[in-house]
């Protein structure tokens, strides 16, 4: 239920988990957190929620990509901008060995990585 929410979007339910005890850096069946798994979606106000409720920014998919290397892939500043204000590692790598500003310039978003925080 609570790793499901983080996938729809859905901040009401995760809250109430949290609430209930449930752990923030759950994991499913392949290794993800509800904070990989919001970044996955592009739910910005899931991750938001979460970071601010003390989840890991680094935690990492089954691809060893931390939501700071998915928000990359996605060319979504907004979620970037956020996770490295809450020290995400900018020099965290994925499976590849690319950190995300490597890889942001590998799929032309070059000038996401560019910024003061």
């Amino acid at each position: 239920m609570y790793l499901d929410a983080a996938k729809m979007g859905d901040t009401h339910t995760l809250q109430s988990c949290l609430l209930k005890g449930t752990y923030i850096d759950s994991v499913d069946e392949a290794g993800c957190t509800a904070l990989v798994l919001a970044t996955q979606g592009g739910h910005f106000h899931v991750m938001k929620f979460l970071i601010e409720h003390g989840a890991k920014p680094d935690a990492t998919d089954e691809n060893l990509k931390t939501p700071l290397i998915l928000a990359a892939e996605r060319g979504d500043l907004k979620a970037i901008k956020m996770l490295l204000k809450f020290g995400a590692n900018i020099e965290a790598t994925d499976e590849d060995g690319l950190t995300p500003t490597e890889l942001a310039q590998s799929l032309g978003h070059a000038d996401l990585l560019s910024f003061d925080v």
